[in-house]
């Protein structure tokens, strides 16, 4: 399976989606699916649950806290 068949067999629209939320490039990515496929899903996982979380947000009309990458740590901030 390819990578963005399996970005997509988990909700995802697409690899270019996965790139955007992580601020990898489609080209890692890739790369990750092609050498360590177990942490491309734990990544790819991670964005859906991303995902879930900013239309849930989006849907209650508010934004009370997001999730953003700063140099490779996860960082939790109020809005």
């Amino acid at each position: 399976m390819k990578s963005s068949e399996v970005v997509k067999s988990m909700g995802l629209k697409s690899l270019k989606q996965v790139a955007e939320i992580t601020g990898r490039s489609e080209q890692t990515l890739i790369q990750w699916h092609k050498f360590d496929i177990n942490f491309f899903k734990v990544v790819v996982l991670g964005c859906v649950s991303a995902a879930m979380i900013d239309r849930a947000n989006n849907h209650l009309g508010a934004r009370t806290t997001e999730l953003t990458f700063v140099n490779g740590e996860d960082k939790q901030y109020g809005k």
